[in-house]
């Protein structure tokens, strides 16, 4: 059984805060290519969230393993259709950093974020993190 394969019994079994985190954890120590597992968020809604979920908490202990997929995440904020996806690239950018090769798009992006009243306090507050490290 491959990893992903595994991240998916996982979720389906236990996916409260402390698996996820002892995934991450396992993904940090083991230095695990996320570019393999990037294909779980394109699968069924439960498991993308679970995912996205498990590299929220990566991104918390080993922002340097999520900083190379973050313009693949970024690429794909339009497809990934579960709730808060912005929140997540927000906070991606926050703690991995704003990819170079998009820093104008994402800029943009972020304080579109900021300016729109639909927005989640929490987006609005990741994206402003976000800009703030950039400086």
């Amino acid at each position: 059984m491959n990893l992903a394969d595994q991240l998916r019994t996982v979720f389906k079994e236990d996916d409260s805060d402390t698996s996820l985190r002892k995934w991450a954890c396992y993904l940090s120590e083991n230095k695990v290519d996320l570019q393999d597992l990037l294909l779980l968020l394109d699968e069924d809604r439960f498991t993308a969230m679970r995912f996205l979920w498990l590299m929220g908490g990566l991104v918390e202990i080993d922002p340097e393993r999520v900083a190379p997929v973050v313009p693949y995440l970024f690429a794909k904020r339009f497809e990934v259709q579960v709730p808060n996806y912005d929140r997540s690239i927000a906070k991606f950018c926050w703690l991995a950093g704003i990819p170079e090769e998009l820093e104008g798009e994402v800029i943009d992006v972020l304080f579109q974020w900021i300016l729109d009243p639909k927005m989640s306090t929490s987006t609005k507050r990741f994206a402003v993190s976000a800009l703030f490290k950039q400086t």
